[in-house]
């Protein structure tokens, strides 16, 4: 009987989110044949104080098209543009010509209003700043302080964006050497893709996508968030073949629902926990899936300590396990969002949460943390005067349990004069992976990059990586356990297992200390050895393939 009501649930969804898309597309067909300018412009307006900016905007290019030369319109237009993401530059060809007519008696939700408002200045000054012409930009900004006030809600948004414009020129000037590259199919699609979770072998990758999807016999296609009428936001994966090094098919996680929001936030090194955060009557909160063998559990919400009345919209754990590092807009911080640190007690518990304080939190937002593998070196995005436009990445790292570093802006061009978020690199601090809203070679409005870094930019850290390679390449049989004990610790021990869908594994070393690895199935061991950790190695990863070609494991 459960299964029939769960079935029936769905198909109701399916049928009112394929009439939902039906009625968008019937409504726009009826207001081109038959709808007044008015009726037109109020349907566009309400549908922009909504946030739905993908439907406005035809609406807008209707209205646009019966008066090319109304003001008003081509604001509306130039700023639904900026407000949607994908295209933004089209909206500098409408700003401009707003501007010449721009009215201090601005009537706001008017349908006959033909002149500008004060406004038109300072998204005019995103426009220029977004197609590099920084010095247009801060001319745009300045007037609009000027004109607005500084009582106006934008006031201080155009003195922030004045500073970015500033730290652009600077940036660009100072060009780093790094390779970027979109993944490209099958990662990217058209739709937005965005929020890669790599674990430091690079063999697995988690992601976001509001793509279509067809899975059990289920689709998403007719399904739209009526916020943005976009797909909801749902979690795949991918996995690398280690061989070709190509990305496989990504799948959906069978955790997902197609009628709400599900986002991948990160997972451990190792891909034995997965961190997504969900959304439910207007507050975000982070969830915990935890792999066994190849399949992860349903999310699971995490402790109070973490979680809170407020927005966690990131995380980021420790290769030990031991800290887990989080973002909340939770009222004592800064300003915006800031980012906590959690540490686990002897009871295995997470601790009450500590801000981590104003060398690396401000009165802006930061987010989307990244702690790498050797525990020290913390990567985020932030909207901060440091950054050049928008979220951009930079890099700290930690002195002591309380004191990190001033945060460095890691440079054009993997930062640039937009949206740049989820940054984190594989194990060695060479490569990269992103999300941003890089514009036009991109395949939809936020795609999956990958970035080869200059310098390696993580502290000395020893990895242990690699994978065990079964006859025939077949999948790994369950149970399969990699032991890592100190051999002058008694008793000091650390157990993992391995992905067994790619038999990859992977694990951090301290320098100056001896192990020895056992690879079991069923408690008895089919592999081992002894290996030392030089005390300054600097960064050094060690590849172990264990292939088990003629050995049957189930004997």
């Amino acid at each position: 009987m459960k299964m029939c009501k769960s079935v029936s649930v769905l198909l109701s969804v399916f049928i009112v989110g394929f009439l939902n898309a039906q009625i968008n597309h019937e409504i726009l067909k009826e207001l081109k044949e038959e709808g007044s300018f008015k009726m037109k412009f109020k349907k566009a307006y309400n549908l922009m104080d909504r946030g739905n900016f993908e439907f406005a905007l035809e609406i807008w290019k209707m209205l646009v098209a019966e008066q090319p030369q109304n003001y008003n319109i081509n604001y509306q237009l130039g700023e639904c543009y900026i407000q949607l993401g994908k295209n933004k530059l089209k909206a500098l060809k409408y700003l401009d010509k707003a501007e010449h007519k721009i009215s201090r008696d601005y009537q706001d939700g008017e349908s006959d209003e033909n002149e500008a408002p004060v406004e038109t200045k300072f998204y005019l000054g995103i426009a220029y700043h977004l197609n590099s012409e920084f010095d247009k930009a801060i001319e745009r900004f300045q007037s609009f302080r000027r004109k607005g006030g500084k009582y106006h809600q934008l006031y201080d948004a155009a003195g922030l964006a004045i500073a970015q414009s500033e730290k652009a020129k600077d940036l660009i000037k100072q060009r780093r050497n790094y390779l970027i590259t979109n993944l490209g199919e099958p990662i990217n699609s058209e739709y937005s893709d965005y929020n890669p979770a790599i674990t430091a072998d690079g063999n697995t990758m988690f992601f976001t996508s509001k793509r279509d999807y067809v899975t059990a016999g289920f689709s998403n296609d007719g399904i739209i968030n009526p916020t943005d009428g976009k797909h909801f936001e749902n979690v795949f994966v991918s996995y690398r073949n280690v061989h070709s090094g190509k990305w496989g098919k990504p799948e959906i996680m069978s955790f997902c629902k197609p009628n709400s929001n599900q986002a991948s936030i990160s997972t451990s090194p190792d891909g034995q926990f997965l961190f997504i955060k969900m959304e439910a009557k207007d507050v975000a909160n982070l969830y915990l899936c935890e792999r066994d063998d190849e399949k992860y559990s349903d999310p699971i919400l995490m402790v109070e300590n973490i979680n809170s009345k407020s927005w966690e919209t990131g995380a980021t754990i420790s290769a030990d396990g031991e800290r887990f590092y989080f973002v909340s807009d939770r009222p004592e911080g800064f300003g915006g969002g800031d980012i906590y640190r959690s540490k686990r007690l002897p009871n295995g518990e997470w601790g009450m949460p500590t801000n981590l304080g104003s060398s690396i939190n401000t009165e802006y937002d930061e987010i989307c943390p990244f702690i790498h593998p050797d525990g020290k070196t913390l990567f985020f995005s932030s909207n901060n005067k440091e950054s050049m436009g928008g979220f951009d990445f930079f890099k700290s790292t930690r002195q002591s349990d309380t004191i990190w570093s001033e945060p460095v802006n890691l440079g054009y061009p993997l930062n640039t004069v937009d949206h740049d978020v989820s940054f984190s690199t594989m194990a060695d601090g060479k490569t990269g992976y992103f999300s941003s809203e890089m514009g036009v070679n991109g395949l939809g409005r936020q795609d999956v990059y990958k970035v080869d870094l200059d310098t390696i930019v993580i502290e000395q850290v020893s990895i242990l990586k690699g994978y065990i390679e079964m006859e025939d390449k077949k999948k790994l049989p369950g149970g399969i356990f990699i032991t890592v004990s100190d051999v002058n610790l008694d008793g000091d021990y650390q157990e993992f297992k391995p992905n067994k869908r790619t038999g990859s594994y992977i694990f951090t070393l301290t320098p100056c200390r001896e192990y020895l690895v056992q690879y079991t199935l069923k408690d008895v061991v089919f592999n081992e050895y002894q290996i030392k950790i030089p005390c300054h190695s600097g960064y050094q990863e060690i590849q172990k393939v264990i292939n088990l070609k003629g050995v049957k494991l189930d004997n």
